[in-house]
């Protein structure tokens, strides 16, 4: 994929506009999804959660931490 320079931002190209009606859109909306999913997975688990301390809240916190990868 070729890289394109811009002096400004006025030269740059709109968004791409999908048709409402287009069948395939949800397999577009889904496939996006998908993808922002795989680059940034949520941190923590769904849901609401009752701390009685804020130690309580720290240690829960910290429980849902990513583990360190190779790169940081």
């Amino acid at each position: 994929m070729p890289v394109r320079r811009y002096r400004d931002v006025s030269e740059m190209p709109g968004p791409v506009k999908l048709d409402r009606k287009d069948p395939n859109l949800w397999r577009h909306i889904a496939a996006w999804m998908e993808l922002s999913n795989s680059l940034s997975p949520r941190r923590w688990p769904p849901g609401v959660y009752r701390n009685q301390t804020v130690e309580e809240a720290n240690r829960r916190r910290e429980s849902w931490r990513l583990p360190p990868t190779r790169d940081s």
